[in-house]
């Protein structure tokens, strides 16, 4: 935290793996074109239609949307080919998909940049015999959004969320049902002095 006598400001920055400074999944993506789409209207939608585009990494377990594709972000966004090789066998497997939804724990980072990073590759790449039928989104408040949508409505089943383990989570006053990889980063932060 940094005070002066006219402002005040928190920095935060991670580490990723390679001990380079990574943006903090806390920090705001610029939208840019990004369409949105909420946990509701996500509800209303065919399933058989959507297929889900899942950026998170370390913080995959402990719940995912049903038949998503795990898409880290860390390694797909260097090699969008690889992320396209993936949607395309699932849209082979299933030509009835019209939505393709992209989302990370809070669809603030790493969601939004893989649609993006997604979006130009299709257009450098001029592979529109498909975009006209495929809208591309990004799920607004992400898995965390979702989660808390779920126990909200009491409808944590398979049919919304695969692979549930309530250990992953905990409730908090603030932010409903918050992974423990957040929590223990908000910890982290407050013993540092940063009061998040």
């Amino acid at each position: 935290l940094f005070e002066s006598d006219s402002f005040s400001f928190l920095m935060i920055t991670c580490c990723d793996s390679t001990g380079w400074f990574a943006p903090s999944e806390h920090m705001e993506h610029d939208p840019g074109v990004c369409e949105y789409i909420t946990g509701q209207d996500l509800l209303h939608l065919e399933r058989r239609n959507l297929l889900i585009v899942d950026a998170r990494d370390g913080d995959f377990q402990g719940g995912n949307l049903p038949n998503c594709i795990n898409a880290p972000y860390q390694t797909h966004h260097k090699s969008i080919e690889k992320l396209h090789t993936k949607v395309q066998q699932e849209m082979e497997r299933r030509p009835h998909i019209t939505d393709i939804i992209f989302h990370c724990m809070y669809s603030q980072q790493r969601g939004p940049r893989l649609h993006d990073a997604y979006e130009r590759y299709l257009q450098d790449e001029a592979i529109d015999d498909w975009i006209p039928t495929v809208r591309l989104k990004v799920l607004k408040g992400g898995f965390h959004g979702w989660v808390n949508l779920m126990m909200k409505q009491c409808t944590l089943g398979q049919e919304n969320i695969q692979n549930f383990n309530k250990d992953y989570w905990q409730q908090t006053r603030k932010s409903g049902f918050v992974h423990v990889d957040d929590v223990k980063e908000s910890e982290h932060a407050i013993v540092k002095g940063f009061n998040v």
